[in-house]
C-alpha cells in the first residue's frame, strides 16, 4: 500500500474515533433529555433542547468528514463512487481493517442505545402531554359544569324552556 492509501486509512480511523466521540456527546445529552423531562422545568429543557443541538450539529461535521475521507480513498483504489465502509474496509491492511471494523461495532451498538433513549424520552414526552390534556379536561369539566356553547361557538341546545324568563325576570 502506497503512502498516501496510508495516510488516508490514518485519516479514515481518526474520523471514526471523532464520529465516536460525536456520538457519545450525543447519548450523553439524550440521557440528560431523559432527567430534564422528569424535572418538567421549562428553562432546564431549553437547555437541554440546546445541548443536543448543538452535538447533532458536531456529529454532522464528523460525518461528513468521515465521507469525504471514504471518497478519497475510494478514489485511489478506483471503486465507484460513494464507496462504503464495507468496500474501503475489504481494501484494507490487516491492522487497519481491524479498527475500522472495531469502530464500526462500537458506532453500531451507541447508535442502538441512543435510539433506545430517544424512544424513552418519546415514551415520556407523550405520557406527559397525555396527563397535561386530561388536566385541562378535568378542570374545564370542574369550572363549568352547564356549558351554554359548543365547540363551534353555537348555543347549545337544551331545555331551557322557561328558565330565561324566570331567571331574568
Amino acid at each position: 500500500m502506497d503512502k498516501n492509501l496510508d495516510y488516508l486509512y490514518s485519516s479514515l480511523i481518526l474520523a471514526m474515533e471523532q464520529e465516536y466521540e460525536r456520538y457519545v456527546e450525543l447519548f450523553n445529552a439524550t440521557k440528560h433529555e431523559t432527567e430534564t423531562l422528569k424535572k418538567g422545568l421549562l428553562a432546564d429543557l431549553l437547555n437541554s433542547n440546546n445541548r443536543k443541538e448543538t452535538a447533532l450539529q458536531s456529529l454532522n461535521m464528523a460525518i461528513e468528514t468521515r465521507m469525504a475521507v471514504l471518497n478519497k480513498i475510494g478514489e485511489q483504489l478506483h471503486l465507484n463512487t460513494p464507496s462504503t465502509l464495507n468496500q474501503i474496509i475489504a481494501a484494507a491492511q490487516s491492522h487497519c481493517r481491524k479498527k475500522l471494523i472495531d469502530y464500526e461495532e462500537k458506532l453500531a451498538e451507541l447508535i442502538r442505545k441512543i435510539n433506545h433513549a430517544n424512544e424513552h424520552n418519546k415514551k415520556l414526552i407523550a405520557f406527559s402531554l397525555s396527563e397535561v390534556t386530561n388536566t385541562i379536561h378535568y378542570i374545564n369539566k370542574l369550572t363549568s359544569s352547564y356549558l351554554n356553547y359548543t365547540p363551534s361557538g353555537q348555543i347549545q341546545a337544551r331545555n331551557l324552556h322557561g328558565r330565561l324568563i324566570s331567571q331574568a325576570g
